[in-house]
């Protein structure tokens, strides 16, 4: 790799229409044509602005995005989102399509949303690009759009996806971590391609985040444990296996290989699924796993940031990681009608220092369990700015169609402190 350039910030909206057209082509033996048809015959690709869009168009964007609303009462929502008990066998069983239930709620109003993310999380499962939609499932590109944020937002496994679907909404096409290849060449010009990673390689890597969730759960939860206890003894686990570190997000780089050829990376600059076997996780990062886990287990946990003010603990390791930063990622835990905040990021640093000395050290569980004014006392959220985590600021400069829901009040500490 011999030069990098930071990208312009309008390559992702070049990269969805690239992805629009081949979705168009893509789908073409799911639609049953019956007829050949010329390039021409088939319809522009849609773009969706996300910025300086004119009163007109968000006029037709809401109709779009209205088109299939159909509320669901809470039962019929219940039923939707339930997962199977992961412990029906005598081990714990994974949920492909499982959605955290704070991320559904948004979409209440629109359950095909719903429904279709889980087609894409159980498409990404098996390996599947071109994925057939029952009929009464069918939704917008608009509407289908924001079952793809869901869906990453939803499970690591699906981070790097993207991808569309068919005028008819009856056939979807998605690709995993895909990539933008220019071939440069003095006589024909520039060709655009667009492929997709190793399969193989993203094979291995999901199979290892997988098998690592899975042990994790086997090794230290109970099927009769309650669920606070089945939520403090996740995070215990996860404090004891990862090294905490802050990195950059959302640099979207320009590379030129060693061979000439020249491609972009419009996503995040790093996802759980490429940092988890390294062993070292940022903040987003070790939550997203956290709720990945929890919602396995049929426990709501939502990821929540904030700007906010940090306040020393005292602890060089972690006031280091915090120094320069105004924002910080942590976990909202729902165990038996109460909410409490959970800091796994802060615990593994911690943990950090106190191995050192001993390196057989055990979390001791700080920041789990903690009121609001706990919570305070480490890092003092901007009550205006706490939100659910759906991909914006300072992460991800595309807005997300992903609405989530509002942050609870954390009353009580789980522990007497």
């Amino acid at each position: 790799m011999i030069g990098k350039r930071k990208f312009a910030t309008g390559t992702k909206r070049i990269f969805t229409l690239i992805i629009s057209v081949i979705t168009v082509f893509s789908l073409l033996p799911l639609t049953g044509c019956e007829k050949e048809k010329k390039i021409e015959d088939y319809p522009e690709p849609e773009i969706i602005e996300t910025e300086n869009t004119s009163p007109s168009e968000m006029t037709k964007i809401m109709e779009v995005a209205e088109e299939f609303s159909d509320e669901m009462t809470e039962e019929e929502f219940e039923e939707l989102i339930a997962i199977p008990d992961p412990f029906e066998s005598d081990h714990f069983v994974y949920c492909p399509d499982a959605i955290p239930v704070s991320l559904a709620r948004g979409f209440r109003d629109k359950p095909k949303i719903i429904i279709n993310a889980k087609y894409i999380l159980q498409a990404v499962y098996e390996g599947k690009n071109n994925v057939e939609v029952p009929e009464k499932d069918a939704i917008s590109n608009h509407d289908f759009q924001a079952a793809i944020d869901l869906a990453k937002l939803s499970n690591p496994i699906a981070a790097g996806i993207d991808g569309g679907n068919s005028e008819d909404g009856t056939a979807f096409f998605i690709m995993n971590f895909p990539r933008i290849i220019l071939h440069g060449d003095e006589e024909a010009g520039d060709e655009v391609e667009v492929e997709e990673a190793d399969a193989d390689e993203i094979k291995s890597k999901s199979e290892s985040l997988l098998d690592y969730v899975v042990d994790t759960i086997n090794n230290n939860v109970s099927p009769e444990d309650s669920d606070i206890e089945k939520a403090e003894a996740v995070y215990k686990a996860l404090a004891s296996d990862f090294t905490p570190v802050m990195r950059e997000q959302n640099v979207t780089e320009y590379v030129i290989d060693d061979d000439g050829t020249a491609y972009v990376q419009p996503t995040l600059s790093h996802t759980l699924i490429e940092d988890f076997p390294e062993g070292e996780l940022d903040n987003l990062e070790i939550s997203q796993l956290y709720q990945f886990i929890l919602t396995q287990l049929n426990i709501e946990c939502m990821t929540v940031a904030s700007y906010g003010n940090y306040t020393s603990q005292n602890v060089e390791e972690l006031d280091d990681l915090m120094s320069d930063n105004w924002y910080e990622v942590w976990n909202v835990v729902v165990c038996d009608g109460k909410a409490y905040n959970c800091d796994l990021f802060f615990e593994i640093a911690v943990l950090q220092k106190q191995r050192i000395k001993n390196q057989y050290a055990d979390p001791d569980m700080t920041y789990f369990g903690m009121s609001d004014a706990l919570r305070n006392k480490s890092f003092e959220a901007n009550k205006e700015k706490l939100a659910e985590y759906t991909f914006k600021d300072p992460y991800e400069t595309e807005a997300c169609q992903v609405k989530g829901s509002i942050v609870p009040v954390c009353a009580e500490d789980y522990y007497l402190r």
